[in-house]
């Protein structure tokens, strides 16, 4: 198959520090080309890839997304890429990218337009769904059964979980003493929470993550830093696997309902179990008692951390091989690929 294969342009493929969704598109794409489809990846210039590689920017434009300017950065990249794709023959368009993107697509002689929805479906974002879903030839995947429940008729051809390469991601049993927290500072994040229960138990912390809304860290994250809890800034992929793989457990007390969870996973690939929240797409992840704890509330989380040396490091290593490697998910985007072509 010929794919188009479109990210938004804030950050590069793979990312070098911010960037899920950026994670997952460099892992389907690095997949599908190992399988034999040809896939052009629309993205910023600076990304590395192995499918062709196509931009109208050379860097990241991650610096406009706070600005006024940032829609029209964004409808640049897309009207690029769509009006390419649409003369280049492909054969489907996988769009990752955001609302505006894929408005932008919709109205155009395509071919057929997958959307993939990496965000929380809402009530101010669902009539926008609704009326993309008039347009012919478009189609919606989603990420979690979670995500998808929260818009029941929302005319979902899939739900694929994200996914990752466990290869990258070392598998290490013995763990040190300290927990871990990985994620943007933002209050639905629950990265205050992480900090409670860091206090309340007695364990060191290490934060990690892009500080996305900075009254929130100045006034609720930087106050509690030092006596055990560390602020270690944003990481790279190597950053990142050292944090996780040595950590004795992944915090994550989400707020709001995550659409999935890729950190999640990313942890149970280096053998370390998580203390999640029940919220969206963490119910499908973390199963409590076997590769780490859900939990309703703080003290809840402090009971599931008393448990934790019961969590065997191989079981969570195994959870992400048997569901979560991009093998599997590449596998089944080309199942949906297929379905779409066949009208």
């Amino acid at each position: 198959m010929k794919i188009a294969m479109i990210v938004a342009p804030w950050f590069s493929v793979p990312p070098t520090t911010h960037g899920g969704t950026e994670t997952l598109v460099n892992d389907l794409v690095a997949e599908l080309v190992a399988r034999g489809d040809e896939v052009t990846l629309y993205a910023v210039g600076s990304s590395r890839t192995s499918a062709m590689l196509r931009c109208w920017f050379d860097e990241p434009q991650d610096a406009h997304l706070a600005t006024s300017g940032r829609a029209a950065v964004e409808a640049m990249h897309a009207l690029f890429a769509y009006r390419e794709a649409a003369r280049a023959g492909f054969d489907l368009i996988h769009d990752h990218a955001g609302l505006l993107s894929v408005a932008i697509g919709a109205p155009m002689r395509r071919p057929p337009i997958l959307h993939t929805i990496h965000r929380i479906l809402t009530p101010s974002n669902q009539p926008f769904y609704r009326l993309l879903a008039e347009f012919p030839g478009m189609y919606f995947s989603t990420i979690s059964h979670a995500q998808r429940g929260s818009m029941p008729d929302l005319p979902s051809i899939a739900t694929i979980h994200n996914a990752l390469d466990p290869s990258i991601y070392p598998l290490v049993r013995e763990k040190e003493r300290y927990l871990a927290y990985l994620g943007r500072m933002r209050a639905e994040k629950g990265c205050h929470l992480a900090i409670a229960l860091a206090r309340r138990s007695g364990w060191p912390l290490k934060l990690a993550g892009r500080i996305d809304d900075p009254h929130f860290f100045h006034t609720q994250i930087e106050p509690q830093l030092g006596q055990g809890i560390e602020y270690v800034g944003e990481v790279n992929l190597q950053e990142k696997a050292e944090l996780l793989s040595h950590a004795r457990a992944l915090v994550f007390p989400a707020q709001w309902e995550e659409p999935f969870g890729l950190v999640a996973i990313e942890a149970l690939a280096c053998g370390t179990p998580v203390i999640a929240m029940p919220r969206g797409g963490l119910r499908e992840i973390v199963r409590s008692g076997i590769d780490g704890f859900l939990a309703d509330d703080l003290d809840g989380m402090l009971r599931a951390l008393k448990k934790i040396d019961t969590i065997d490091p191989a079981a969570c290593r195994r959870r992400v091989e048997e569901s979560f490697s991009r093998s599997t998910m590449a596998i089944r985007y080309q199942e949906v690929y297929r379905r779409i072509l066949a009208g």
